[in-house]
């Protein structure tokens, strides 16, 4: 009786210490982060706004939100990191970045809550900064051709009929391209990435036209957006503090002319990637007031540059993906001693996380040898063959 009642109380101090992990692994996913990155941030119509945060265990995800920073929502759950979300002229839909620059990069759809997400293109190619044309029916993207700097491309919403514009030779960027209101003309930003200018162009990539000058090395334009007309744009320049010193906003008439500075930013002060509200007299921007720190906000503010309000702050939301229930996973023993068994669908790939948010095993395989890890309380995130999390599941180790 005695040995039973101490494998007992130890079963019970066992189930409260893992109780107790498992108390502090939630509230390591839910307590605010004190800096966090929210950038990309596009308002529409409907009074929402898109952008990209990493409040979410340091992953960029897309979130929506208010045009006033309320009702956030967390639209994307997959490990892997999102950036510059979109959404079509009809409000429906989304299209975004899925990786950073680079080889992995690649151009996804999905519906407006998160929903029905779909890889556009799959490739060893970089492809990226995707926007819509204004019937809704193209999307505008920069990708690699044959050599590793961006051109100018244009495809079909379900990723068909991809058609290269642009094909200037040597280690010039065509980059970050958007149509301009009346459909007929593409703006894009030219140069050798740390001097681009803003040039337009026909949609069938002749008569480049400067809209902004060409610029010395480390004097650049960033990002660009029209007003609802297409009569004015907004962008981002290092004109008066040069490179990696800071950036402010400019509005200008659509050919170029009639610069306004709406900001002026101090040493290391960024006014970046701005972008008109469609109907009201705003701007949106992404704002970080010393780039020597990782806190990067979004604010609001007048198109005369006045009254700037902050909307974005880095607590975390509610990340539970509703579709997920539908495809929940076996995952046996649990607890485990020194393996355990995973229902893997074919293309599935499994993480295996510590408290401290690590990834202490990664792969596909449905038997995973658990020998390296030490006991403990463990997240188990599985992910589909387009990155987006298909469940989450905790795994005890009682070895």
């Amino acid at each position: 009786m005695g040995l039973e009642m101490n494998v007992h109380e130890n079963q019970n101090v066992m189930k409260h210490i893992l109780l107790f992990l498992l108390f502090i692994m939630t509230l390591s996913l839910s307590s605010a982060q004190e800096t966090c990155f929210n950038f990309c941030s596009t308002p529409t119509a409907d009074g929402h706004l898109y952008f990209t945060s990493n409040r979410d265990s340091g992953v960029n995800q897309i979130f929506r939100c208010k045009t006033d920073g309320t009702d956030v929502e967390q639209l994307t759950h997959s490990p892997l990191n999102k950036y510059n979300p979109i959404p079509s002229p009809d409000g429906q839909q989304v299209v975004f970045q899925m990786n950073p620059y680079g080889s992995d990069g690649e151009v996804y759809l999905m519906n407006a809550d998160g929903s029905g997400m779909t890889n556009l293109t799959n490739n060893d190619r970089y492809d990226g900064n995707p926007t819509f044309s204004p019937d809704g029916t193209k999307i505008l993207f920069d990708a690699w051709d044959g050599s590793n700097y961006p051109e100018v491309f244009i495809m079909n919403t379900d990723g068909t009929d991809r058609t290269q514009i642009t094909n200037k030779p040597g280690a010039y960027w065509q980059s970050a391209p958007l149509f301009h209101p009346g459909g007929q003309k593409i703006y894009f930003l030219q140069g050798l990435n740390a001097n681009n200018h803003i040039v337009m162009m026909d949609t069938d990539g002749n008569n480049w036209v400067d809209i902004t000058e060409e610029n010395v090395f480390g004097t650049a334009e960033i990002g660009m957006h029209f007003n609802a007309d297409g009569s004015k744009m907004v962008f981002s320049t290092t004109e008066w503090l040069g490179y990696n010193n800071g950036c402010d906003i400019v509005i200008a008439d659509a050919d170029g002319s009639n610069w306004e500075r709406i900001t002026t930013a101090q040493d290391k002060e960024y006014f970046y990637i701005p972008f008109f509200h469609p109907t009201l007299p705003h701007i949106f921007y992404t704002y970080n007031q010393n780039a020597n720190t990782a806190n990067w906000e979004i604010w609001r503010m007048d198109i005369t540059g006045d009254d700037p309000t902050k909307i974005s702050n880095c607590l975390t939301v509610d990340t539970d993906d509703p579709t997920l229930g539908h495809q929940a996973h076996i995952m046996l023993p649990n607890p485990a001693v020194d393996q355990v068994f995973v229902d893997l669908r074919p293309g599935e790939q499994l993480l295996i996380l510590d408290l401290t948010g690590r990834v202490v095993y990664q792969g596909r395989e449905s038997v995973i040898h658990l020998g390296g890890l030490s006991r403990g309380v463990y997240m188990v995130l599985i992910s589909d063959k387009y990155g987006s999390m298909t469940d989450l599941k905790k795994l005890v180790l009682t070895h």
